[in-house]
């Protein structure tokens, strides 16, 4: 199961695009007799307005080169502002889908924000756990949120924690260490229960019921997908919706309640397909693939190569 990335993620940026139409073209029209330092900050704001239209490899040119004037000036400067600069690149290069490269970055900004001391040394060290992820470095991101547990976060301190016992829980399942996972997983769910923070509640409860059913504990697992499912309904979010009922399609497969996992999996990829908002497609051939191998496990072999056709003819013209 895909992590939704942004639950972990807490970079924040200074401007919005809406409305700054007036300030960009001002920056654009100092940038071109600015020198040093006062340029690298005009190419970080550049930077980050470039963000918020979506203009990710806009945004990662002008933050790698505020990067090198940073690297390589003479003047006196705020090291924090570096730092910023880093997380900037990072957050391009996690839009992009460069997830090792905003990895990289992300540890390049917390060894810097942690040195000088900073509060922002934890946001950014939560962001390296969740590229981590994107990156299927499992292992790497359980140590960092294993880490972070150990740092106090100033705002909103709960939510964050609640959230770290999720990212964790999250890499155990990945490492298919589920008993730990589900120790995680429960103080999240608890955690976000008593704060009301109903979609982390959610994101622990599909988690754990996934790992209630690796271990056999089935009715745990479709007693927690429950929740999940009945959260989506009421806040109609398609995107929870689609991964509780794809969750809960699993669980019956694990005990081998085959009827029920087919029409969940047929319904989670319904969802997907009509949402396009959510659509993705490699989600879906993973749904299809996972039909095909209960119809094998049915005897329903011609069914099954039925549908791996479809998957690859689709695929290939995609």
């Amino acid at each position: 199961m895909k992590n939704s990335g942004e639950e972990g993620v807490a970079i924040t940026h200074i401007h919005d695009s809406n409305g700054h139409e007036d300030h960009e073209k001002e920056l654009w029209e100092r940038l071109q007799s600015a020198q040093g330092i006062e340029k690298a900050e005009i190419l970080t704001e550049l930077g980050h307005i470039a963000v918020h239209q979506d203009k990710w490899l806009e945004s990662l040119a002008h933050g790698q080169t505020a990067l090198e004037i940073y690297q390589t000036t003479t003047e006196n400067f705020d090291h924090e502002d570096m730092a910023k600069v880093l997380m900037g690149i990072a957050f391009a290069h996690y839009k992009a889908s460069n997830y090792t490269e905003a990895a990289t970055a992300t540890h390049q900004a917390y060894e810097m924000l942690e040195e000088l001391n900073s509060p922002r040394a934890g946001v950014a060290l939560r962001n390296l756990g969740v590229f981590l992820q994107e990156a299927k470095k499992y292992a790497e991101s359980a140590e960092i949120f294993r880490k972070a547990l150990r740092i106090p976060q100033l705002e909103d301190e709960e939510l964050t924690l609640a959230k770290d016992y999720y990212n964790l829980g999250f890499a155990l399942t990945k490492l298919e260490q589920f008993n730990e996972a589900i120790e995680m997983l429960t103080r999240g769910k608890e955690l976000a229960s008593r704060i009301t923070a109903p979609v982390v509640e959610a994101l622990c409860n599909e988690q754990l019921a996934f790992c209630f059913a690796s271990i056999g504990e089935y009715e745990a697992g479709l007693e927690a997908v429950k929740f999940s499912v009945d959260y989506a309904l009421l806040s109609g979010n398609d995107s929870r919706m689609f991964e509780s009922v794809r969750v809960r399609g699993r669980v019956h497969k694990a005990r081998k309640d085959y009827e029920s996992a087919i029409s969940d999996l047929k319904a989670a990829k319904s969802i997907n397909i009509e949402n396009s908002c959510i659509t993705d497609w490699d989600a879906i051939y993973e749904i299809e693939e996972e039909i095909a191998s209960i119809l094998d496990l049915l005897g329903q072999v011609e069914e099954a190569e039925e549908v791996r056709r479809r998957i690859k003819v689709v695929s290939n013209s995609n």
